[in-house]
Order: C-alpha cells, then sequence, then structure tokens
C-alpha cells in the first residue's frame, strides 16, 4: 500500500490516465501547429523561431516544482519543439564536428531534437555554405574566439537580402558532462527575435588597427555594453571586428550613429549580424533544496 492510501494497481492505473492527458495534449498542440502553418504559408522564416521557444523554456521553468529534474523537463520539451516544427516544414542542422571536437554534435542534437536531419562537416566553410544555399538549414558553428587567423563569422559580415545571420546560442541549459563545456552559435538565414534577455552581434570594419581596449572604450561611449569583441585583420581592406552586446539592439538604434561619429573616418561600416536569446542562468537551472538533499 502507498502511502497515499492506494495500491500500486491504483497508482499505475492514474499514471495511464496522466499518459493519455499528456499524448492527447500534444495531439492538440499539433494541431494548433498546423493551423498555424496554413495561416503563415511555408516560409521557413515564418517557423523556425528560436527566440519564442527561449521564451517559452523560460516560462515553464518558472513555473516548474517537484521532482522531475529541470534539465529533463527542457529536453521533453526541445523534442516537442522540433518535432512540431517539421509539421510546419522541413528544416535540418549543419553541424561542425571533426573527429576532433565531437561535442558540438552533442550540443546541435541536444537542442534540436533526436528527429531533426542533422548533416556532419569537419569544415565550417562546408557549414556556411550548407546554411547559405538551403534557407531552412540552420548552422552550429564554435562560438567565436577573440582572435582567430580566419574566423568563420567573417561570412556574416554582409548586407545581402537573406544574408545568414545568429539566431541563437548552444547549450541553452547547460547539463554537466555534455558538449564538453563548449558553447555555439545557431547561424540560418533568419532575424534575431527580441525575447526580453538577449544579445546582439554586429560587425565592425575599421580603416586602421584599433586596440581591444580603445576600441571597448568607444562602444561604452555609445551607449553599448560590449561583452565580447573578436577582430579578423584584412590585409586590403583594414580590420573587421565582430561585437556581441548586451541587450536587444534595432538596427536603427541611434547608438550605432554615436559609434559611427567616433573618430571621424575610423568606422567604415557597421553591419548587423544577428542575436540570441541569452542562455538560462544558474538560479533557474539550479534544483531545489529538497531535490539535492
Amino acid at each position: 500500500m502507498a502511502a497515499s492510501g492506494r495500491t500500486l494497481d491504483a497508482l499505475r492505473r492514474e499514471i495511464d490516465r496522466i499518459d493519455d492527458e499528456i499524448h492527447d495534449d500534444l495531439m492538440r498542440r499539433a494541431a494548433v501547429v498546423d493551423e498555424i502553418r496554413h495561416s503563415k504559408g511555408a516560409d521557413a522564416g515564418s517557423y523556425l523561431r528560436p527566440g519564442r521557444e527561449a521564451a517559452i523554456l523560460r516560462r515553464l521553468l518558472a513555473r516548474h516544482s517537484g521532482n522531475l529534474p529541470k534539465a529533463s523537463l527542457v529536453r521533453i520539451w526541445r523534442e516537442v519543439m522540433a518535432a512540431v516544427a517539421q509539421l510546419q516544414g522541413p528544416f535540418g542542422v549543419a553541424v561542425f564536428a571533426p573527429a576532433d571536437y565531437p561535442g558540438y554534435w552533442d550540443l546541435a542534437r541536444d537542442h534540436f531534437g533526436s528527429a531533426t536531419p542533422m548533416t556532419r562537416y569537419a569544415s565550417v566553410d562546408h557549414v556556411i555554405r550548407a546554411a547559405g544555399e538551403d534557407r531552412n538549414t540552420i548552422a552550429v558553428l564554435p562560438y567565436p574566439h577573440e582572435a582567430s587567423a580566419d574566423p568563420w563569422w567573417r561570412f556574416l559580415a554582409s548586407e545581402d537580402e537573406g544574408a545568414l545571420r545568429v539566431v541563437a546560442r548552444l547549450p541553452f541549459f547547460p547539463v554537466p558532462g555534455r558538449g564538453d563545456n563548449i558553447s555555439a552559435l545557431a547561424v540560418a538565414r533568419m532575424d534575431a527575435e527580441e525575447t526580453g534577455r538577449d544579445r546582439t552581434l554586429f560587425a565592425v570594419e575599421t580603416a586602421n588597427e584599433v586596440s581591444r581596449s580603445h576600441f571597448n572604450s568607444a562602444l561604452k561611449t555609445a551607449g553599448f555594453d560590449p561583452r565580447f569583441v573578436g577582430e579578423w585583420t584584412r590585409v586590403e581592406k583594414g580590420f573587421l571586428h565582430i561585437v556581441e552586446i548586451a541587450g536587444f539592439v534595432a538596427p536603427s538604434d541611434p547608438r550605432f550613429e554615436r559609434l559611427r561619429e567616433w573618430q571621424e573616418g575610423a568606422i567604415t561600416s557597421i553591419i548587423p549580424v544577428g542575436g540570441y536569446a541569452e542562455p538560462l542562468g544558474e538560479d533557474e537551472i539550479a534544483e531545489s533544496i529538497a531535490r539535492r538533499a
């Protein structure tokens, strides 16, 4: 007899009833998604919503209680969201995952679901090409280093319509022992959307070399809160920088104009290259004291 006074058979029947309810709700969710698909059409940009997915997970974790681990909750919902996205239109994931960096594959699979088609590439160039040629493909690439001889992010510095943009950061929910403590960016031919807690990335081209401290000072003077600055040297055309700042910043933000005014002629172009919802913080992923005990 269980502590509640119910027999094991009664408890198992209750679990069966709950399973049926969960299944019914999943089918209802899929039906609503199908309505959305018919209302928006089959454009990939209208149904792949990394920002919306991040907002859903934040909301669910904020209301979560009980003994079900938060990591399991996130994993379940990532599978659900990936599955219903496939109902609206096909998409695949191109992953930078050479033999000596297998962790990026784990990050991509955890985020985009076990049934989502994924292709492994040993070269970042091949990953970029796959996403650039197919608007239904999302690229998963290493988070940039401060200095790299040939950084992949330089391919984002384009003002062409439909250019690749950063749309998410992985992992959104870090799990110890998964992903080898690495971080990645998801890149696709779509725009990032505001979620309330975001980071924005843009590329800045300067005519001459600028020290990182000097450049950070210019960003702060313009009103930005820089969190990361990387640089790539182009011998003939100057220097290209990638900048990550706190907050969601629209291309029309007046701070960009203030940045352009820094050292007249020093900055030759500023190109927004996307953004992402900030990954969950330690307070959001921490389990309850009762569970840890």
